[in-house]
């Protein structure tokens, strides 16, 4: 089973992309002490991605505001998300790995 993210951006996995995204929230996985960041509209080129969770020590140190335009740098890789079910197969989804601020607060 594929997520639409991994559908949508299945070209651009194991490369390194500028995307423009918008900053929603910081929030913390059930469990877990390490902040995550919760990105949103997620442009690259003509596609537009709903939301994505990812953890970044540099969008956390950036202290965004919610709503705020950012431009960053990632590299696009697989990630297989175990099941919910025991026996179903793993879900391949996206992860945004080594994210660099490129700007904050612009619009473009």
């Amino acid at each position: 089973m594929e997520t639409e993210r991994y559908t949508q951006l299945k070209d651009h996995i194991n490369q390194r992309v500028t995307i423009d995204v918008i900053f929603q929230k910081y929030g913390k996985t059930h469990g877990q002490t390490t902040k995550s960041t919760c990105l949103k509209n997620i442009k690259i080129g003509d596609t537009t991605i709903d939301h994505i969770w990812v953890k970044s020590k540099a969008l956390n140190d950036a202290k965004l505001r919610t709503n705020q335009p950012i431009r960053i740098e990632t590299t696009i890789r697989k990630r297989s998300r175990p099941s919910e079910r025991l026996f179903d197969e793993p879900t391949m989804d996206i992860q945004l790995l080594k994210i660099a601020i490129l700007t904050k607060g612009r619009r473009w």
